[in-house]
């Protein structure tokens, strides 16, 4: 089994892009700087020792160097030791976060969006009996990770959740629901449950009708609402600094407050209950205790004990390509302006005759 340690590594190889266009730029402005210096049937005799099939190498090799560091710091792994085939009983589980801006209200400290991070990497740490995938909403939702029971890439993808990730804002919990329902295996829903984390502002949809949907499926739904009763602006932060809060049509601060009640009614409404998420620690025995009831699944689980790292796969090649780059010289060698004048020669020797 194959994986890459940081993923989010890859987003560097955009930079070939730009690497392109700052060769095809200079590749240009060095033209433009030669036409000044000499006429154009002139320039032959004056750069004549420069390749141009030369520089085209060296940029390759640059680029080349940086798609195989790239690579390395992703850190390609292979499972190392692999564990004998075990029978494990599980449930499935998924998480519904609410990733919309009132998430960042910071009436919870440091926000919303962060205590339910925090709640929900607290419940996965201590739910080792579940696969768990993750689906994230605002005015539209997305599965943000498919059910798995990998500890370590659950981890990585709760604490990649940013109000980014959706660009249409608004709370569509309805959808959210009705896609989280849609994510689990039909073969059994005895054993599921959908752990909707939210503040409980609904503009969208009928989220009560999707969790009546859920409740048909015998799928639970446990609710954990965040934010206080009070309220409180959302902020608007530049560089990390509150600038000033979101504001109406009509110029006035919004205060976004919780919907408590609509977050009870649809853990009612599936068997589920409503817990309070401001506070991690008592709500997640609670919770926890809630899944035990479940019905489990009985599955064969692979385990890998220990990764390898291959990234010298990529590492070594990158810096053979860096000692070659750094042997060619873009000037052409005396052996080639031989060869380059003996087939001058031999072309106008053959046009003459």
């Amino acid at each position: 089994m194959y994986r890459l340690e940081h993923t989010e590594a890859l987003y560097l190889l955009s930079g070939v892009f730009l690497l392109v266009l700052l060769y095809y730029s200079y590749s240009l402005w060095k033209k433009k700087r030669f036409k000044i210096l000499a006429e154009e049937h002139l320039l032959p005799h004056i750069v004549k020792r420069i390749s141009p099939g030369k520089e085209m190498m060296k940029f390759l090799f640059v680029t080349l160097v940086f798609v195989l560091l790239v690579m390395s710091l992703a850190n390609l792994q292979v499972g190392g030791k692999l564990d004998k085939q075990a029978r494990s009983e599980t449930i499935d589980m998924i998480f519904a976060v609410d990733i919309s801006h009132s998430m960042l209200a910071e009436d919870v400290k440091p926000n919303r969006l962060e205590r339910a991070r925090m709640f929900c990497l607290k419940l996965a740490e201590e739910v080792k009996f579940a696969k768990t995938g993750i689906v994230l909403f605002a005015g539209d939702a997305f599965i943000h990770m498919p059910i798995t029971s990998d500890a370590g890439a659950l981890r990585m993808f709760l604490n990649s959740i940013t109000t980014n990730l959706i660009s249409f804002q608004g709370t569509a919990i309805g959808q959210a629901l009705q896609l989280s329902t849609e994510a689990f295996e039909r073969a059994d829903a005895r054993n599921k449950a959908v752990i909707l984390v939210s503040d409980g502002e609904n503009f969208e949809d009928d989220a009560l009708q999707a969790a009546s949907i859920a409740q048909n499926d015998n799928i639970v739904i446990h609710t954990v609402y965040v934010g206080t009763a009070e309220g409180s602006p959302i902020p608007i932060k530049e560089n990390g600094k509150t600038v000033g809060f979101k504001q109406d049509r009509n110029q006035n601060t919004v205060i976004t407050k919780p919907d408590i009640q609509l977050m009870k009614n649809i853990a009612s409404a599936t068997g589920g209950i409503s817990i309070d998420g401001n506070q991690a620690g008592r709500s997640v025995d609670i919770l926890i205790e809630e899944l035990e009831k479940l019905e489990r699944q009985e599955t064969e689980v692979i385990k890998f004990a220990d990764w390898d790292s291959l990234f010298r796969l990529f590492a070594i090649p990158a810096l053979i390509l860096l000692i070659l780059d750094f042997l060619v010289i873009e000037r052409k060698m005396k052996w080639q302006e031989i060869l380059d004048s003996l087939l001058k020669f031999n072309i106008k020797s053959v046009s003459k005759s």
